[in-house]
């Protein structure tokens, strides 16, 4: 008897309010926002860019003349302007695709096929054309061609609604650094920004990051399988649930440490693979990292309950 009552102050000393696991959980959901939408931003607003790029002036500037926000992304691609040229301007959800992640532009009913070599019919677009984001007519506006520049810069965006002024452009430059090496430069202003698109601008971070790279394995001819970019969205979805999971049982549970660490660490883990972007095993190791603990979580409450009822 005095066995039982000895344990039941240190019960209560582990645990914790459900309002406050909630608030806590709550929390912890508004950090993995915060993070990649404020800590992570300047990261991610100049990935891949020099200093220089990001501060030199780049064709299609002069449409938003003082814009509210401005990324500039960049990676070096292993070919002449020429090679990267066609790649560019038969971009468009109902011409070449946009070389993201398809699959995940599926999931939001705006299914997209990226083409994997150049279509002479779309080779030869005119100022004023229509480039859109999404097949039909479902999803944002479609953006208009601004600018086009042959093997320099390929521009375009979406006007405000008197259809005066641009209110965002994507402005796709090449800059030669030798015969077969060349930087493309992806720009991204808009003369708007608020709170929402703060929070929005990591996952169309990810979004972007990829299209260059499908841009560039496209023109190196180095195309990865389609699976293998399609299972990397797949493995970090999978990291995010398991936040979730965790952030449920921290929730529901008395017990509530153990589940807190949990949730702090897939939220760690769930930003890594996503915006490090390491090889595809990192990916599945963290993921199995992450339910294994779950998994343990659960043993964990199912060995206490055994052991108060034993004792009981």
């Amino acid at each position: 008897m005095s066995n039982v009552d000895n344990q039941k102050p240190s019960t209560g000393k582990r645990t914790f309010s459900f309002l406050g696991r909630f608030i806590l959980s709550i929390l912890l959901f508004a950090m993995l926002i915060w993070i990649p939408a404020v800590v992570l931003q300047p990261w991610h607003s100049q990935w891949g860019a020099t200093d220089e790029e990001t501060s030199t002036k780049l064709p299609g500037d002069e449409l938003i003349p003082s814009s509210a926000y401005q990324a500039t992304l960049g990676v070096t691609v292993s070919a002449p302007p020429e090679q990267i040229w066609p790649w560019l301007v038969q971009m468009g959800a109902d011409r070449g695709g946009l070389y993201s992640y398809s699959w995940f532009e599926s999931l939001m009913n705006c299914t997209m096929h990226n083409a994997n070599q150049v279509i002479p019919e779309f080779q030869n677009p005119q100022i004023g054309d229509l480039v859109r984001m999404c097949p039909g007519d479902f999803g944002p506006s479609p953006h208009e061609i601004a600018d086009i520049q042959p093997n320099r810069a390929f521009i375009f965006g979406g006007r405000d609604d008197s259809g005066a002024h641009w209110k965002s452009t994507w402005q796709f430059v090449l800059v030669s650094q030798d015969a077969n090496h060349t930087r493309l430069l992806l720009r991204l202003r808009s003369a708007d920004y608020s709170s929402f698109s703060a929070a929005l601008e990591p996952a169309f971070f990810l979004m972007e990051r990829r299209r260059l790279q499908g841009i560039q394995e496209r023109a190196e001819g180095q195309l990865q399988p389609e699976w293998l970019s399609e299972s990397e969205i797949l493995l970090w979805v999978a990291a995010f649930f398991g936040f979730l999971i965790a952030g449920g049982l921290l929730v529901f549970r008395s017990a509530w440490r153990l589940p807190a660490l949990l949730t702090g660490i897939t939220a760690a883990l769930t930003l890594f693979l996503a915006f490090a972007q390491p090889p595809l095993w990192i990916d599945v190791l963290g993921v199995i990292a992450i339910y294994v603990g779950l998994v343990l979580s659960f043993r964990s409450r199912n060995v206490r309950t055994l052991n108060s009822y034993s004792q009981a």
